[in-house]
């Protein structure tokens, strides 16, 4: 019968594999906000002024949910990850350097 629990390698692996895509979607969260600008930018330049005013209560909303998740992605999921693989790595090397003493 398998294990279950996954080991600490894969535990570690998961850790890496999930700052690293949460990474990515703080990165696409920035991206769509420059997005956003530009295409605020160029309405500017040819859309009547009203119509562009009705735009920037969007685009400020925009900007504070988009900053509000990303603080929120490094405080409480980034902080979480990186607390977790630093604990893996050090009960790996605890696991690897007491396998070595046995074999001594």
């Amino acid at each position: 019968m398998s294990n279950p629990t996954p080991s600490l390698g894969n535990q570690l692996d998961w850790c890496a594999e999930s700052t690293k895509h949460l990474q990515n979607l703080s990165y696409l969260i920035t991206n769509a906000e420059n997005t956003l600008n530009h295409t605020m930018t160029m309405l500017r330049q040819s859309c009547p002024q009203e119509c562009v005013r009705l735009l920037l209560p969007a685009q400020k909303a925009y900007r504070v949910g988009a900053k509000e998740t990303q603080q929120f992605i490094a405080d409480h999921h980034l902080s979480y990850l990186e607390s977790q693989g630093k604990f893996l790595s050090v009960k790996i090397d605890e696991l690897l350097s007491s396998k070595r003493a046995g074999e001594l």
